[in-house]
């Protein structure tokens, strides 16, 4: 993410660095759909989510210059597809899916976004046997042992903040 939006910002919109640096998106989005599933409070982290979109856009908007929404709404639009699901009430269901469509042209990654998170939600609520099996989930679980609960929330802030640095950057040049 950092090497696309350098790529963008301070090398002339660099297609080789826009490339290496636009494979980490699939990754966010997978763990997005992981963090859906494994999450104790689904609205909890759908809730961190729109705070994160929410701040997250203004410094987007001025560091990237364009008129679309960032990422992160799409991931939080998806969690409350989720999330509606759950809950089984498929009235609001049908209200969020069909405002994702009607908005997914104006954020980034559009629908893209929502199916990787789906499936990656879809993979991580399978049976606790199959999922014992998969590679992520003994990365995952690597990973997380030992890390204090106050570094998740290191996540939430390192988007702004690298968007931001990469601005400053760009204007002292």
């Amino acid at each position: 993410m950092v090497v696309d939006h350098a790529g963008l910002m301070l090398f002339d919109n660099n297609i080789y660095m826009r490339l290496i640096g636009r494979l980490a998106f699939p990754i966010f989005a997978l763990y997005v759909g992981k963090g859906a599933a494994r999450t104790k409070n689904i609205s909890s982290y759908g809730n961190r989510l729109l705070v994160l979109a929410l701040v997250s856009q203004p410094v987007h908007a001025w560091a990237i210059g364009n008129n679309l929404l960032n990422v992160v709404f799409m991931f939080w639009l998806t969690v409350q597809v989720i999330s509606l699901n759950q809950v089984k009430n498929y009235k609001a269901l049908i209200i969020a899916i069909a405002i994702t469509l009607l908005t997914a042209d104006f954020v980034e990654y559009g629908l893209y976004t929502m199916i990787i998170i789906l499936i990656a939600y879809k993979i991580e609520v399978r049976p606790v046997a199959a999922r014992a099996l998969s590679a992520a989930n003994v990365e995952r679980s690597a990973c997380a042992k030992g890390r204090p609960e106050w570094k998740k929330y290191i996540y939430y802030i390192f988007y702004p903040l690298h968007l931001l640095i990469l601005k400053v950057i760009l204007i002292m040049n």
